[in-house]
């Protein structure tokens, strides 16, 4: 399994993506191009995590190389 990358939009709203996104200061939200599964999380996971953060990778236990 690869990792997976967390990130928050503007308003709050936390997403998790199979690739790492990009931010679209357009839309305050982050994207990424051509994944189809990104997926809407609970909001107070990662309370630390803001907007103007980068996203945050996790990796798989064991999966550190």
């Amino acid at each position: 399994m690869n990792s997976i990358w967390i990130a928050r939009d503007k308003d709050g709203a936390l997403w998790a993506f199979p690739s790492k996104p990009e931010r679209d200061i357009l839309s305050y939200a982050w994207i990424t191009i051509g994944d189809i599964y990104s997926c809407r999380i609970p909001d107070d996971w990662f309370p630390d995590l803001k907007w103007d953060d980068e996203p945050l990778e996790l990796m798989p236990k064991g999966k550190e190389d």
